[in-house]
């Protein structure tokens, strides 16, 4: 078995910027300092839905080859993004010259992210058109995608973490409003960005 292939080809998908990432930043900035597993988790759980049902069912094939099903998932997802980046626009302007307030419960942010992903026209594209033509790495059907899945979740979490670390190395950015408002509205209007780009991706 070759994983060269399989991480070369996650691994760009991992560091893009997106919304697990948006995410993250948000919710450490928020000064949670486990901002990172949360979202990890939902997104991990995610990933192996995609994989397992892509790569032991046809349904892979019949969203990919079929417009209104493709347009109708990335409108779904796309809608979830934008009302995930309101929520948090509102909540960043309503905080902006307040201290520190509760971060996000654990299990919301693991369910955003688990919604994220299984609704990102990205990851569905990745584990319909790129996974299942892999060649070089010795592995076929649902074993390629469940060990394709394993590593791009690995890469997930050592991203995740690294942000999550990064962010939470500059303690100045959670304690001046000013600056953890900058990049709280930052971060939710790329969500929002994010999903509007999910949108028109599928209706075009």
């Amino acid at each position: 078995m070759n994983l060269g292939p399989l991480v070369l080809t996650a691994l760009p998908f991992v560091v893009s910027p997106g919304a697990s990432f948006t995410i993250t930043v948000g919710a450490a900035l928020a000064g949670d300092r486990r901002a990172g597993i949360r979202v990890w988790a939902g997104t991990a759980l995610g990933i192996l839905i995609i994989a397992a049902v892509f790569g032991a069912s046809g349904f892979g094939t019949l969203i990919a080859g079929n417009r209104t099903t493709m347009t109708i998932w990335g409108l779904v997802g796309g809608a979830a993004l934008i009302a995930f980046g309101l929520m948090a626009l509102m909540r960043a302007l309503r905080n902006w010259d307040q201290s520190l307030g509760d971060s996000t419960p654990a299990a919301r942010l693991v369910g955003l992210s688990f919604v994220a992903v299984i609704t990102n026209v990205k990851a569905l594209s990745l584990y319909v058109v790129v996974v299942p033509a892999l060649r070089g790495t010795g592995l076929s059907g649902l074993t390629l995608f469940l060990v394709f899945a394993m590593t791009h979740i690995a890469l997930m979490l050592v991203w995740l973490l690294l942000v999550t670390l990064t962010v939470s190395a500059f303690p100045s950015l959670g304690r001046s409003s000013r600056a953890r408002g900058v990049l709280l509205v930052a971060a939710a209007v790329v969500l929002i960005l994010l999903g509007g780009a999910t949108a028109v991706t599928a209706v075009l």
